[in-house]
Order: structure tokens, then sequence, then C-alpha cells
């Protein structure tokens, strides 16, 4: 049974990096998971933040950095996960590799429904890592000089409401580049502990360009942070 990702792409704060010698360690994520012992490590995109939050882009044009990742009997699985069958989507890992990785990038309909035109490796060794609040801001952040806004609502019984419902009429637009209302926390990327987003209560967190600028459960607060930044 095959796992998917809900949603196009994530993590902006992903790279890959040398080790020395024969082997060359690159950094991704979980993308996909397979049946067969496999998944797809997601490692950027070039992507401009306009392009990642309207979905407009060229879907048939190569802007995915990614590949498919083989486990056998001999890779060895160190960190958070030590077993193939525990791993999740999202996860954040580090990938060994004992020859040369070739930076390849894909479209999103191969990233997602034609695996066999990916690049694969066997890597030596997967080591899967806990995230730490730098890559949430990586992740979340807004471009330089905009703020962006997530709403997590953990406590909807019926997720689905508007952003409107939030904001007590509020206008967002003309603050926030970006408005995300989540109706969950992701417990692979330790959302609660690290964002200080509430179990009971619906919790605004508000990023500049380099990190988390306001957390609060109080939606005067964060319309007085609205307030502050138009008048400076």
């Amino acid at each position: 049974m095959i796992k998917r990702i809900a949603g196009v792409l994530l993590l902006l704060f992903i790279g890959t990096g040398c080790s020395g010698g024969e082997t060359e360690v690159v950094k991704g994520i979980v993308h996909q998971i397979n049946a067969d012992h496999s998944f797809v490590l997601y490692v950027g995109d070039s992507l401009s933040e306009g392009e990642r939050i309207t979905g407009n882009f060229d879907r048939e044009e190569e802007l995915i950095e990614a590949f498919v990742v083989e486990v056998d009997e001999d890779t060895d699985l160190q960190g958070e996960v030590t077993d193939f069958d525990h791993l999740q989507l999202n996860q954040k890992v580090e990938v060994t590799l004992s020859k040369n990785y070739k930076r390849e990038y894909v479209t999103v309909h191969t990233l997602f429904k034609e695996h066999g035109k990916m690049n694969s490796y066997t890597p030596e060794e997967i080591t899967t890592k806990r995230y730490t609040e730098d890559d949430l801001v990586e992740e979340m952040k807004a471009s330089s000089g905009n703020y962006a806004l997530y709403i997590y609502d953990t406590t909807s019984k019926e997720p689905g409401g508007s952003i409107d419902d939030y904001l007590g009429g509020l206008n967002s637009k003309e603050t926030f580049s970006r408005v995300n209302v989540r109706f969950d926390v992701s417990k692979v990327k330790n959302e609660e502990e690290l964002l200080g987003v509430h179990k009971n209560d619906v919790t605004y967190v508000v990023l500049n360009h380099e990190e988390v600028v306001l957390q609060t459960t109080e939606l005067e607060e964060l319309q007085s942070f609205v307030e502050s930044v138009s008048e400076s």
C-alpha cells in the first residue's frame, strides 16, 4: 500500500552536502513510502514563494529535486527510526550514498506518478533526524519584508472554516503575504512543542523572513500586532 503526502510541496530548508571521500550525504524529507521497501526522497525545488503559495507554475517543467531510495538488508537505519516499517511521511532524513549523487530535477507529475523515471539509489546508511525550531522557521517563514500567518485550530470537530472565521473582521491581506489554517499538528515535525500550539485554543503564529515574531491564543494580540505593522 502506498502512502502519499496530501498537498504538493513542503519544506524549503532541505539541501545537499558531501561528507568527503567516496560517500555523499543527501538531506531531504520522506515524500512517499512504497510497499517494496523504497521511498521517494524530496530534496528541494526551485519554485518562488509566489509560485508555491498559488500553485501557479508549469507542471511540465522540471523543478523538483527528488529520487527514489531503495532500502535493502544491508542498509543501516539510525536515529529516530531504526526500522523501515516505522518510517513516516515528512520524516527528515540524511541518506549516505556509496557513489556520487547525480542531482536530478523532475516534474510534479513524475514526483507523484512516475517513479520509474526517477534516479534510484541504495544507501549505506539512513539517519532520521528530529525537527528543530529552525527547521520549521525555514519552512514557514515569509519572504523579506513580509509576514506569514499560520492559524492552528486543533479544537474544531468539523474542520473546514474559512480564514475570516478566525480573524474577527481583521483585514489580513494588507499585513500577511500568506495565511494558512491548519486543523492538526504534525507529530513528526513536533509542531505542538516547537511552535507552542495549544490543544484547547486556536493558536496564531506569525513569522517574518527570519523568525517567529508572535505566538498567541488571543485574537486581540494579533490585532494589536497588525495595527503596529500598519503604523510602522
